[in-house]
């Protein structure tokens, strides 16, 4: 049964995709936020491909709790759990998922290396990360009680560390009296090899897991108290890149990016000559407006220019040059006046802020304090 499933990462993908299109953003600056995505995207697409494999044998089983996406802060420390399977047993199989393109490479020594054109790098070792997260995960069970007890003791979980990569993945292991890889497996293997480890149970741990197991009922109770627990970190990614949001708006513009229309705001190609009547004037200043797709973008617009001898009922059409606001096709989702492109990028950056829309400065400071 599933408990829990994989938080998602599209609002992070839109951020740092915001921040790769900054205007005037530094060369090692946009090369990081562009790793960023790659590396995102990677380790995803990996998860998904386990949870696949991991959902289709074990979703519909009352036996087995599955929880994609576990990230616990304890005692100052802090675990991001890929998958944790949970069995009636107290079988606690704690996954780190690794999506490895070209393969990976296991030294002698437990040193974990990856091709990169066509030279091997050395990268954290997951075995070790995923020690970490269990020894984290033990605080959480033990500190907050998670696990029933029985005459008066708590259970003890039994946590089983598996590294999962890709079906396709190349991996280059040692010896194994060099160096044990045996949780290093491929993500359509899990089900297997958790099927194995049942079987190869001696009888006397075997009496020992019969002494554990536990309900379906307390089985569910025991996952949902670990997802309590769940604290989702809300990254700044442009903290952790060193980038100032205010050094992308042009204060001394007063241009800004108009989100409402896809198109620019209509003009007319030809003055309206004046009329008799007021409302005459404004009925073919709307059809005028309604034929945008047929006139000339660097026509002049028509307006309404009211003088002292003026009269209501006779309020002449002149033309007013569009060149000061034809020189930015962006304008102010609000006050419709004209914005930068700077001003722009900046509120297509920043959707969650801005609902997707763009302001001028003075309307974005309004917006903010809604």
């Amino acid at each position: 049964m599933i408990i829990k499933e994989k938080d998602a990462v599209d609002a992070n993908l839109k951020t740092l995709e915001g921040i790769a299109r900054l205007p005037n953003l530094s060369k090692e600056k946009r090369s990081n936020v562009t790793k960023e995505i790659k590396k995102l995207r990677s380790g995803n697409k990996g998860e998904q491909s386990s949870a696949y494999f991991i959902d289709f044998y074990f979703k519909d089983s009352k036996n087995w709790a599955v929880i994609h996406d576990l990230r616990l802060e304890y005692n100052g420390l802090v675990a991001q759990i890929d998958h944790l399977l949970i069995n009636r047993f107290c079988d606690f199989y704690v996954l780190e998922t690794k999506h490895y393109a070209r393969g990976v490479k296991v030294t002698e020594r437990g040193e974990f290396l990856v091709l990169v054109r066509k030279h091997y790098i050395a990268i954290e070792s997951p075995i070790e990360q995923n020690k970490r997260h269990i020894k984290v995960l033990k605080q959480v069970l033990k500190g907050e009680s998670v696990l029933p007890k029985r005459l008066g003791i708590s259970l003890q979980a039994n946590c089983l560390p598996y590294i999962l990569v890709s079906p396709t993945s190349r991996v280059i292991r040692p010896s194994k009296k060099d160096f044990n890889t045996d949780m290093l497996i491929k993500a359509d293997e899990l089900h297997k090899q958790t099927q194995e480890n049942i079987e190869h149970e001696s009888l006397i741990a075997s009496v020992g897991s019969a002494a554990r197991m536990i309900s379906q009922a307390s089985l569910q109770a025991i996952a949902k108290r670990l997802v309590s627990h769940h604290k989702p970190i809300a990254i700044d990614y442009y903290a952790k890149f060193g980038i100032d949001q205010a050094q992308f708006i042009d204060t001394s513009s007063d241009k800004a990016v108009n989100t409402c229309a896809t198109t620019p705001e209509p003009t007319v190609a030809e003055p309206i000559a004046p009329l008799n009547n007021a409302p005459h004037q404004e009925a073919n200043a709307d059809k005028s407006i309604s034929n945008e797709g047929t006139q000339s973008a660097s026509s002049k617009r028509v307006v309404y220019e009211p003088t002292a001898s003026d009269s209501t009922a006779n309020r002449p059409i002149v033309s007013e040059s569009t060149s000061a606001r034809s020189k930015s096709k962006y304008f102010c989702c609000s006050c419709k006046c004209g914005i930068s492109k700077k001003v722009a990028t900046f509120c297509f950056s920043n959707k969650a802020r801005f609902k997707g829309k763009a302001y001028c400065f003075t309307c974005q400071k309004r917006v903010s304090r809604k």
